[in-house]
């Protein structure tokens, strides 16, 4: 009774040791993959640019188009603002017709705030966001990059509007 007891413990333990090894597998590809995604660089070209070293902020006006991978932000203004002690990006705040892409899906408004550590994107101002025809409307989007999630808040004077159209996919053949 003992060496079954001892050989089912033995199971138990080789299973579970195998999965905390691909856990740990799988979470520490996880990890590069976040790595490498918040390393690749963001290109931003517009009309004009103006650096201010002294509140560590760079202000483009024109046409500004923001590309980091395969997300890209347009607005009229992009601020640019870095963190005093690190210099590193802090966060991006886009003004005026902004239009935000990443692969088949769009949104626009008036103000985006990108915040680099928390990957997101906050997007108000008559937000509208669609993919594949499908719409929504509301008061602030927040997209979380990371998770590839949308948070959509509406109010009392502005409930969220979503307009859904059938997969045509999914539509039975007559």
């Amino acid at each position: 009774m003992v060496g079954f007891k001892m050989k089912n413990f033995n199971k138990i333990f080789q299973t579970l040791f195998i999965i905390c090894i691909l856990f740990l597998v799988s979470s520490t590809a996880e990890i590069f993959s976040k790595e490498k995604e918040s390393k690749q660089p963001i290109e931003i070209t517009a009309e004009r640019m103006t650096s201010d070293q002294k509140s560590m902020k760079i202000i483009f006006i024109g046409n500004v188009v923001a590309i980091r991978d395969n997300l890209t932000i347009s607005s009229d203004k992009m601020v640019v603002y870095n963190d005093e002690k690190s210099k590193k990006l802090e966060k991006i705040i886009a003004e005026g017709h902004v239009k935000i892409k990443k692969e088949k899906r769009f949104a626009s408004g008036d103000r985006a705030v990108y915040i680099e550590n928390e990957e997101k994107i906050i997007l108000t101002g008559n937000p509208h966001a669609w993919e594949d025809g499908n719409k929504i409307i509301a008061t602030e989007m927040i997209y979380l990059i990371g998770e590839d999630k949308f948070v959509v808040k509406g109010s009392k004077e502005k409930k969220i509007k979503l307009t859904l159209y059938p997969d045509k996919k999914n539509e039975k053949k007559k």
